[in-house]
């Protein structure tokens, strides 16, 4: 949900000379052992060879070790750039002029346990499932939890009900502690004036600060 919210929507070029992200490209705005990418990946919900401006799909290291590295572009954003789109121009259906959108965003795995991460919380959360969500141009970013639990001195705890996490990305990401694992994705649909096929997940992250569970 992090992935896709937080940073996903910031990356689309169409959005990014809107937010804070817009004067960063090249800096330094995670630790050094976070990337985060989008592009195909096995079974993605959002997979596609070619977008709808014919231009091949391929991965985007939007963080590259830490680093903001490459936004989400189209043809058009691609020309402002002065560098080559790479393939994230979608639409709806026939019936839509192609905009820049996200496929499949996901934190790069780490090489942490799932066990070695929840026992370095003293007092959190452990957030599974999102539920509906939303972006600010100013990093804000609100997503609902479909399931969470406490998390006590290392161990897992109560189910939280009517809970959402809040935050702004530029404060969450350097937040991050460790990253896990595994890989894990959830296939949903994206709304931004029009409704596409899309994948968010990654590993489990350990956030240290920069979100708040209400």
């Amino acid at each position: 949900m992090i992935a896709h919210e937080a940073l996903g929507h910031l990356a689309e070029a169409d959005q990014l000379p809107n937010t804070p992200l817009a004067k960063k490209l090249g800096e330094q705005i995670a630790p050094e052992f976070v990337s985060l990418s989008d592009g195909n990946v096995e079974n993605g919900h959002g997979n596609d060879r070619y977008d709808d401006e014919g231009v091949p799909v391929r991965k985007v290291e939007i963080l590259k070790d830490g680093i903001f590295n490459e936004p989400l572009l189209d043809r058009e954003r691609a020309y402002e750039l002065g560098v080559s789109p790479n393939g994230h121009a979608r639409a709806e259906s026939y019936a839509f002029e192609p905009m820049v959108r996200m496929r499949n965003t996901y934190f790069e795995p780490g090489d942490w346990s799932f066990e070695e991460l929840v026992s370095e919380v003293k007092h959190g959360y452990y957030l599974v499932r999102p539920g509906p969500g939303q972006t600010g141009v100013d990093s804000s970013f609100t997503v609902g939890v479909l399931e969470g639990y406490t998390i006590e001195n290392g161990e897992i705890g109560e189910p939280i009900f009517n809970a959402t996490a809040t935050g702004r990305a530029l404060d969450a990401l350097p937040g991050i502690r460790g990253l896990g694992k595994e890989l894990d994705f959830e296939n949903t649909y994206c709304g931004k004036g029009q409704v596409v096929r899309v994948s968010m997940g990654g590993p489990h992250v350990l956030f240290e600060r920069g979100i708040r569970v209400v």
